[in-house]
């Protein structure tokens, strides 16, 4: 009876210790589930990022205005930007692949697969979840490269989500690069 006792003892004391260290810092420790953010016919909006030449369709100059729209139930995707006001929005197709940890039911990571051509299922890049709060935000990482992205889930031309305030004090050293123009979506927001 005694042993049952101290082991339960230990246990308890062990789980007040994993509470209390997860605490501290809940975007680094917590998996966060894209399959409940990506929706079907939704706009993410890409509000700022961390890289210099964007990572999904290179060679071209960086996003004025970047978005992101899931097609399909599949996560057929594409990602669409204005270089300026006067050019051409641009965009490329893509298939989003949900990815989580072995043994766990969280889908907390994707790969940005090229959806045709010669290079069709090919990995452009692989991003994980860092934070959302599934309501207004999220901030993901490129896994390759160490940059980071904020989408936001309605136009929002201020900096004042949480994924923004999470992006500039954990990477403080980082240029951030922020998309948002007063003329940015305007066929989007007639229409």
């Amino acid at each position: 009876m005694l042993a049952t006792g101290w082991k339960i003892t230990q246990l308890f004391v062990g789980f007040c210790m994993v509470i209390i260290s997860k605490a501290g810092n809940p975007s680094s420790n917590r998996p966060y589930d894209l399959s409940k953010l990506l929706q079907r016919a939704t706009n993410y909006f890409v509000y700022e990022d961390t890289f210099i030449k964007d990572k999904i369709i290179p060679g071209n100059p960086l996003p004025t205005c970047g978005r992101w729209f899931i097609v399909t139930d599949a996560l057929d995707a594409k990602r669409l930007y204005e270089p300026s006001q006067a050019a051409y929005s641009v965009e490329k197709k893509v298939q989003l692949v949900l990815e989580g940890e072995p043994g766990s039911s969280v889908k907390s990571s994707m790969k940005v697969n090229n959806y045709d051509g010669p290079q069709k299922g090919q990995t452009i890049v692989t991003m994980d979840l860092n934070y959302t709060d599934y309501q207004s935000c999220a901030l993901l990482y490129y896994r390759d490269s160490g940059d980071y992205e904020v989408w936001n889930f309605q136009l929002n031309f201020k900096n004042n989500t949480e994924c923004h305030q999470k992006l500039t004090t954990e990477l403080p050293g980082k240029p951030l690069t922020v998309y948002y123009r007063d003329w940015c979506y305007a066929g989007f927001l007639e229409g």
